[in-house]
């Protein structure tokens, strides 16, 4: 299992905002599938996470699936259930965004998904994703 530790705005451990294809393919050591999520959009599947990238094809966001482990301030992002970590984050960022699949810290850039009560994803972007 690959372990990683989330940098706000930068990345998850040696993956970072910015990289392109081949840098995180290097990585990784995958070879991903590429495939269109929406009309305009192409993502980069490299099996157990989703890599968006820009005009420039540089990374901008990652959705990250438990098959990573994720931690922030000692807390499993990936492998975990939803309401623990949205009540182990709220003493970090006051200000999270809940919806009924999860949560958004703009504070620390990162989105925790889930149909159930499980984390299904983690979805890490970079500074002003939103504001597109």
């Amino acid at each position: 299992m690959i372990k990683l530790i989330l940098n706000p705005y930068e990345g998850v451990g040696n993956i970072k905002i910015g990289m392109t294809k081949d840098d995180i393919s290097n990585v990784l050591n995958i070879t991903p599938k590429t495939f269109m999520k929406s009309e305009d959009e192409f993502v980069d599947d490299f099996k157990m996470m989703h890599v968006y990238y820009n005009d420039q094809h540089k990374s901008i966001a990652f959705e990250i699936f438990p098959e990573i482990e994720v931690k922030f301030k000692g807390i499993n992002l990936t492998k975990n259930k939803i309401e623990i970590v949205k009540k182990a984050f709220e003493k970090y960022d006051n200000n999270i965004e809940v919806d009924e699949y999860g949560f958004t810290s703009y504070k620390y850039g990162f989105n925790i998904y889930g149909d159930s009560e499980e984390v299904e994803s983690l979805f890490v972007f970079e500074n002003g994703y939103y504001n597109k």
